[in-house]
């Protein structure tokens, strides 16, 4: 009897052990999983940041040329409409 309970008390040992090898292997690929998915997104937004880098760029380039025809309206509507 002595010997069954021997058996029995390694085999849930090594039942347990099992199971938490199993345990920390899941939960490895499940911080592979996140870390990969982290990074997808670090590089979408990196990318959409360059993207939004160019489009300020571009707008800004509008800013002088806008601002020569804004005085130009200014200068028309002073000499022919006689704002005072």
């Amino acid at each position: 009897m002595e010997l069954i309970k021997w058996i029995l008390m390694i085999a849930g040992i090594l039942a347990f052990l099992i199971i938490g090898c199993m345990i920390l292997l899941r939960s490895d690929e499940k911080k592979r999983s996140r870390t990969k998915q982290y990074q997808e997104n670090t590089d979408m937004l990196n990318e959409t940041n360059e993207m939004l880098d160019t489009t300020l760029m571009e707008l800004e380039s509008y800013n002088e040329p806008l601002k020569k025809i804004c005085e130009h309206i200014d200068n028309f509507n002073h000499k022919f409409l006689g704002q005072k």
